[in-house]
């Protein structure tokens, strides 16, 4: 059982396309610390204290540590199918590379984007857009996107049902990243058999 973890940041320097990583180290205590604040984001730091068994003062410096360092940010995390937007899209592009930067830059600068990624593969970029309507999508596809200098192909991926999304992901604590091969918990035996049946 690992009682610690590098955690990656990812940086993009000025080719955009080579990575650089900046390390730091995160204990057993920081992991339950994160996983109390994701279940409860709005959680006592008394409440929290009681829970991971060490004292008040240590989840405040700790949790302003971890605030500090990036390593997590204060956010609201919005449902998107709830407030309207029911067209969403995930979308792959192909681009020049010499482009790329500035297209993922110009990206990030639009409202309708929610996300950008570069990738290695078969994209360059792939990104995230709310919208909606399929007209709301489609008329962003034609007039923002096709006028992209760069641009040589998009794959556009509609998500008519969202399963699962950052908002439902926990951090693993230690032993929850590698489960047993030979042992499934009541919940992963649950999802399981329920993806059987609806096999049949």
């Amino acid at each position: 059982m690992l009682h610690s973890e590098r955690a990656i940041t990812i940086l993009v320097n000025r080719q955009f396309h080579t990575l650089e990583f900046e390390d730091m180290t995160i204990d057993s205590i920081d992991r339950q610390l994160i996983r109390c604040l994701q279940e409860d984001p709005r959680a006592r730091y008394a409440t929290i204290a009681r829970r991971v068994n060490i004292s008040e003062s240590t989840v405040r410096r700790r949790i302003d540590a971890l605030i500090e360092s990036g390593a997590i940010v204060t956010s609201v995390l919005v449902d998107l199918h709830l407030l309207g937007f029911r067209s969403s899209a995930i979308v792959g592009m192909k681009a020049d590379l010499d482009k790329s930067r500035a297209i993922g830059n110009l990206l990030t600068s639009m409202p309708e984007v929610t996300y950008v990624a570069v990738t290695t593969g078969r994209y360059d970029v792939v990104f995230h857009v709310a919208a909606r309507t399929l007209e709301e999508l489609q008329d962003f596809l034609a007039v923002r996107i096709a006028r992209i200098r760069g641009v040589r192909d998009v794959e556009v991926m509609v998500m008519p049902r969202m399963l699962k999304g950052m908002r439902d992901w926990r951090l693993p604590l230690d032993g929850e990243s590698i489960p047993p091969t030979d042992v499934h918990d009541s919940q992963h035996s649950a999802a399981e058999e329920a993806f059987a049946e609806d096999s049949v």
